[in-house]
């Protein structure tokens, strides 16, 4: 799959933050990554974040417990990157990525490092973050 295509499957920010709840809320549906309630709900107009839980009164989207925790790169890019680490692809250096996805070599390093850490077998909730139990 080219650049190109992985740009038509996460054309905005939305669908790229829906596939990643896809995945990441795979058993059981969405529930609180501090709390681990199921009881929650969307947020109207998705302010402060998208998600809130009525047990613990805390806010939370796709990217709270997660890799992408407290970064600036939009979901979108993540979501671009994360495929061809993903497929396995041999020889991806980090100046390939920058250029593909329109960041600095050091942060498309910092993303590779970061999903990097997230496919470590023992570490793999942190890529999905708790949602994935």
């Amino acid at each position: 799959m080219s650049v190109i295509d992985l740009f038509g499957l996460f054309p905005d920010e939305e669908s790229a933050a829906m596939w990643i709840e896809s995945k990441g809320w795979l058993n059981g549906g969405r529930y609180c990554p501090k709390c681990g309630s199921k009881a929650t709900r969307e947020t109207k107009d998705r302010k402060p974040m998208p998600f809130s839980c009525s047990d613990c009164r805390s806010y939370f989207s796709v990217r709270t417990g997660t890799v992408m925790q407290a970064r600036k790169v939009p979901v979108q890019k993540w979501a671009i990157a994360l495929y061809p680490m993903a497929d396995g692809s041999k020889g991806l250096c980090c100046y390939a990525m920058a250029k593909q996805l329109g960041v600095t070599q050091k942060t498309a390093r910092l993303l590779m490092h970061k999903i990097r850490q997230g496919f470590l077998e023992n570490n793999e909730s942190r890529l999905w973050g708790r949602w994935s139990r």
